[in-house]
């Protein structure tokens, strides 16, 4: 009987290994849906092997794995602490900045683009105004926004290259952070109303005598800082709700925002820039017209079609495929963040294999965003 069952587990490994040979002849005969639970669970460990923690790390992997479906069916995902991963050697910013070489709220447009040139691209932002997006191959990713004067007033980075005038740094515990900024806000007011802001391990906010920190936590590394936004109170105090008006301009530059965030982490965790998949986007862009037209939040649509039948309907092909749902975040920083701090979405996220995303974007009548972001190796 174990001979049986050992010479049926061997079959199964040569088979799934062997599955780039055989692959392509299947899929117009069999639905291969069913390996893609086996993909995540074979990159995980692909990726734990390539640390020297990952014998001591075993067991506590198995554990986890283990109550994976409990915690699905009760809607909840376990964060274990991920490896430590290293990230590219740091480069300071051009002295010509400022004195210190660093950036920082009040410098002019003028001399960032003495220092950095043109930005790579413009998008809008919740705060009506643009990030300008500057990186080099997604090395020292950097968001800029300026006020009416042409000053900086907002400036976003996760970016262990990129330095900012702010006495805190990526890497630094949380504890460390708080002890620097003070007590972290309870609730924002925007115009008449006061936004209670939900208690969350992976974000503190402070507000300073000139500027409000975001100050983002990785839950998977110890609740260390892993970016930072600063935003001038002018710029904040001027954005009314928390969720702004939208329009098919700012749902174009939420969904392109979301994917410059996410190869810009790919590529602090050494991983390969991803390339935008349009017709990907657009079975995005419909899942989360769906999610927000019909109220509901879930990877299994009204008709009961996973995301890997939405893509086949559109006549999207791939070896392996996988998709990050968020909702009710304020911005793209916020949700890409969130889904950072979830594991499932996060391996999503830093999947080698992976070659190309779409992102697709919507809002309901509340002006909430829905974001769906779909990955594919084709």
């Amino acid at each position: 009987m174990w001979k049986t069952i050992f010479r049926i587990t061997v079959l199964l490994f040569i088979l799934y290994f062997t599955r780039p040979l055989w692959e392509k002849y299947t899929t117009d005969y069999v639905n291969l849906d069913f390996l893609h639970p086996v993909d995540v669970k074979v990159e995980q460990w692909t990726e734990r092997a390539k640390t020297s923690e990952w014998p001591s790390q075993m067991w506590e992997s198995i554990k986890r794995n283990a109550g994976d479906v409990y915690d699905r069916v009760r809607g909840v995902v376990k964060k274990p602490v991920l490896e430590e991963v290293a990230t590219p050697p740091a480069e300071t910013l051009p002295a010509s900045i400022n004195e210190e070489g660093t950036l920082s709220l009040g410098l002019s447009h003028e001399t960032i683009l003495d220092a950095l040139g043109e930005p790579k691209r413009t998008l809008l932002n919740e705060y009506q105004t643009v990030w300008h997006v500057y990186h080099e191959n997604y090395h020292r990713f950097m968001l800029i926004s300026y006020d009416q004067q042409n000053q900086i007033a907002g400036l976003y980075t996760n970016s262990p290259e990129t330095l900012l005038s702010e006495p805190v740094h990526y890497g630094d515990a949380r504890e460390s952070v708080r002890k620097t900024y003070g007590k972290p806000l309870h609730e924002m007011t925007k115009g008449r109303t006061i936004f209670v802001l939900q208690e969350n391990e992976g974000l503190d906010v402070f507000q300073l005598e000139d500027r409000y920190v975001y100050a983002f936590y990785d839950e998977h590394r110890n609740y260390t800082l892993t970016s930072l936004l600063v935003v001038a109170k002018a710029l904040e105090k001027q954005r009314e709700s928390m969720y702004v008006s939208s329009s098919q301009s700012l749902r174009n530059s939420y969904e392109q925002l979301l994917f410059e965030l996410t190869n810009a982490v790919r590529v602090r965790e050494g991983k390969s820039i991803l390339r935008f998949h349009d017709p990907l986007a657009s079975t995005a862009r419909k899942h989360s017209i769906d999610m927000a037209k019909n109220n509901y939040f879930s990877h299994t649509n009204l008709q009961g079609e996973s995301p890997f039948e939405r893509m086949r309907k559109d006549r999207i092909h791939y070896t392996q495929a996988g998709e990050n749902l968020a909702y009710g975040q304020f911005s793209p920083i916020f949700a890409h963040e969130g889904l950072m701090n979830s594991y499932e979405h996060r391996m999503n996220t830093l999947t080698p294999k992976y070659t190309t995303a779409g992102i697709g974007v919507a809002f309901n009548e509340d002006e909430i965003p829905y974001f769906t972001q779909l990955f594919l190796k084709e």
